[in-house]
């Protein structure tokens, strides 16, 4: 008896020991098979686990249930006959906790193999009553084995043994049976509501087989909850609860929790009773959010997905395809169908884009975003859900691109949205997942809608950050520790990742919608397979402008850097691309993009104020011969000071020998000329600062551009240099020393505008400044 006390849940049976024929050197085969009622989260979590760790032989039953007349009991045995007996089977109950199968494949048979035993059962934690028949059980069978084993000797005992083994499930006419069939069928039956089932499957088989005369089972009660890792496992059919812990680099290890005296059955004690790491074959949690399962996308090195076979009740009952329809696909017919399945297969998407009824910044890049995706358009389905009046310019003009490419696309002005309303929309579709994309999600990877779906989760979203501040945009349950947060933000294990809330963007599996609406708690799934997309900060626009995008660079620093600062000046400044030269320390420069350059001059105009010599009040502005406005009435002057602080002092720094200085604006604002007034020229004259950066932002006129006088007239040195100036976006930079004497030339026709930026610079400076718009 003293035996017994080894088992604490589960108990490990040492019935019917069927060894291998004489002489037979191959290796039993592993079958790993999941019992379902229905598709659930529960089912991929346990197919992707099985696949991570590259198990082949895969199924899932679907139809089970508590019943020994059950649909799916049928299937199940089924499917075991068409197996060889001697093969290994692993049975796991997937309907009320989450099951994952934790080591490979020759690792499980090669503990299966060496502990001898022909059937483990694993059943539901804390059942009452269970673990004590168990243990009964197994006792009067540990004495049976010890009565016939008793007087014998070593070799003539296993040999006995061996055949009693055999024998145990057979009624030879009359002779007593040396198993209580009708206890094992009931653990059987119980180990199969909750938990595992482990063994040959030749002896499961025929366990099964008896399964109709089973009385009614013991109740099943959950008395204890699991918090953070902690799980139940198998293990050489010990299972008790432990706790998970990974390694880096990744590998799952399982520090069992000891109850009582003593280690239990499935691993060797250690000295003052520690038991080691181990690894379980099958790991049980009643979490409903299991982050264990993290721990195995982190671990494993298989594939993302891997041959596996669905067998379900419902489609076994209602099959009977029709005989005529079998022949013709087997002669050939409808061959251009065919080949164009794999198309019409890709599952159909709605997107419902919520512009949360106020200005979206940078609507045009995250619009850009979705329409780049990689995915079928004639799959997917558009519905935008927009405020009446705002930001209808960049909706029209996204719908008139993008018309007749889409299966569907609207725009709702209505001020009732619901979750309700989006399912209807995606039912009228018939979609197979609905995506709700917030106006903050830049899905700037073409592959995310890809990989979403790919992803096969309930509810699954992909990974964004907010690039300045790094914020992202996943919540974690409070349990999780902050290096395995960090692992998963960072992208340093890529995988489909449980968390609690992924937020900007989700996509839905059509039977979980419903769900999701109500609240209930299905898992919430990030894919980090992608490079991460960008979050867009709600705070980065400027109201009552003409183009509020301007004033976002504190807030969306990336998403404005994209839009209005030209490619080709970030290489400039990281010295990948060199500069032109118009003479000694004088420089023509791309700065800023055409749509930069359109939306300040359209600014302008919308501010209207243009200030000349006769309305200025300021000395300086009786020698002026041009219009201006300064960016301070249009409050745009602190937001440019980000701007001078960035990229002009190390666009400076690359030009001019490494100098880097904090800048102090002497002056900024948009110079106005015009052909037919006398404001459409500048005398020759010195910017007494530092440094100028004189930026053309429009090309729509004849005429103007820059002079020059350069070198010394007493050496003979002086010449005169004329620039264009007509290049968009472009920058004249100079030094403002006595050799760069310039001047506005006079228009022919049209009307030029220019963004002049006097600079002093500051030596307290020069240890640099934020370089995190460049970077």
């Amino acid at each position: 008896m003293g035996a017994v006390s080894v088992f604490r849940v589960t108990v490990v049976l040492f019935f019917c020991r069927l060894c291998r024929a004489d002489g037979e050197a191959s290796e039993p085969g592993l079958h790993v098979i999941g019992l379902q009622k229905e598709k659930s989260e529960a089912e991929v979590i346990f197919l992707h686990s099985a696949c991570r760790l590259n198990h082949t032989n895969i199924q899932v039953v679907r139809g089970w249930c508590s019943s020994p007349n059950c649909v799916g009991l049928g299937l199940l045995k089924d499917r075991l006959r068409n197996l060889p007996e001697d093969d290994l089977v692993i049975l796991s109950d997937l309907r009320k906790s989450f099951a994952q199968v934790m080591a490979r494949p020759k690792d499980v048979k090669d503990q299966l193999m060496a502990s001898g035993h022909s059937l483990i059962l694993g059943p539901r934690p804390y059942t009452p009553g269970l673990k004590e028949a168990m243990e009964s059980q197994m006792a009067e069978a540990l004495k049976e084995k010890e009565r016939r084993e008793g007087g014998k000797g070593d070799g003539e005992k296993a040999e006995v043994g061996k055949k009693a083994d055999e024998e145990g499930l057979k009624d030879q006419g009359g002779q007593e049976e040396k198993v209580d069939m009708e206890g094992l069928q009931k653990a059987v039956f119980n180990a199969l509501k909750g938990g595992s089932v482990i063994g040959r499957v030749g002896v499961v088989l025929r366990v099964l087989d008896l399964m109709g005369v089973a009385k009614e089972d013991v109740g099943v009660a959950v008395t204890r909850p699991f918090t953070d890792t902690r799980a139940e496992h198998i293990l050489f059919g010990g299972r008790q609860p432990g706790a998970m812990g990974i390694e880096v680099p990744f590998r799952v290890k399982f520090v069992p929790v000891e109850e009582g005296d003593g280690g239990g059955e499935g691993g060797e004690g250690g000295e003052g009773g520690e038991r080691p790491h181990t690894t379980p074959f099958v790991l049980h949690t009643d979490e409903e959010k299991a982050e264990i399962y993290n721990m195995i996308e982190a671990m494993g090195v298989g594939p993302a997905s891997c041959p596996h076979e669905i067998v379900d009740a419902k489609k076994e009952r209602a099959e009977g395809k029709d005989e005529e329809e079998a022949a013709a696909a087997e002669a050939g017919i409808g061959g251009e169908q065919e080949q164009q399945q794999p198309q019409q297969e890709r599952p159909r998407i709605l997107v419902a884009v919520l512009l949360a009824g106020s200005w979206a910044p940078f609507l045009h890049e995250v619009l850009q975003g979705l329409e780049g995706q990689d995915y079928p358009k004639e799959r997917l389905g558009i519905w935008i859900h927009a405020k009446p009046g705002l930001q209808e310019e960049e909706l029209a003009a996204f719908q008139k691109r993008t018309k007749g490419r889409y299966g569907s696309f609207e725009v709702s002005t209505d001020e009732s949205l619901s979750l309700d309303i989006l399912s209807s929309e995606c039912a009228e579709l018939s979609c197979d997942y609905l995506g709700i994309m917030h106006a903050g999600a830049y899905l700037e990877h073409p592959g995310i809608l890809s990989s979403l779906v790919s992803a096969n989760r309930p509810v699954v979203g992909p990974l964004l950050f907010q690039r300045k501040t790094k914020e992202s945009n996943l919540l974690f349950p409070k349990e999780t520790t902050a290096d395995w947060q960090k692992l998963i933000r960072r992208q340093k294990v890529r995988g489909i990742f449980m968390v609690d809330e992924v937020r900007y963007f989700n996509l839905i599996e059509k039977d979980y919608i419903n769900g999701f609406a109500e609240g209930n708690q299905a898992g919430r799934y990030v894919d980090t397979r992608i490079d991460a997309g960008t979050i867009v900060d709600s705070r980065g626009y400027k109201e009552g402008k003409r183009n509020p995008n301007l004033w976002g660079v504190k807030y969306n620093n990336y998403m404005w850097t994209r839009r209005y600062i030209h490619p080709d000046l970030i290489k400039i400044i990281r010295k990948e691309k060199e500069p032109e030269e118009i003479a000694e320390y004088l420089y023509h420069v791309p700065f800023y993009t055409e749509t930069f350059c359109r939306e300040l001059i359209e600014e302008m105009e919308h501010h209207g104020k243009w200030q000349d010599g006769d309305q200025d009040e300021r000395e300086v502005a009786h020698q002026y011969t041009s219009r201006n406005i300064n960016l301070e009435e249009i409050e745009y002057d602190s937001v440019y000071y980000v701007i001078i602080n960035s990229f002009h002092k190390e666009l400076l720094s690359s030009l001019y020998n490494d100098y880097k200085a904090y800048a102090e604006p002497s002056l900024i604002f948009v110079l106005k000329y015009a052909d037919n007034t006398k404001y459409n020229t500048f005398k020759y004259h010195l910017d007494g600062a530092s440094y100028t950066y004189n930026i053309a932002l429009n090309n729509d006129f004849t005429g103007g551009g820059i002079d020059y006088r350069m070198g010394n007239r007493y050496f003979n040195e002086e010449k005169e240099i004329h620039v264009p100036h007509n290049r968009t976006g472009w920058a004249v930079i100079q030094p403002n020393r006595p050799l760069h004497v310039h001047r506005g030339v006079a228009l022919e026709s049209g009307t030029r505008y220019a963004l002049i930026n006097i600079i002093n610079t500051n030596d307290a400076g020069s240890k640099g400044g934020p370089r995190w718009i460049v970077s």
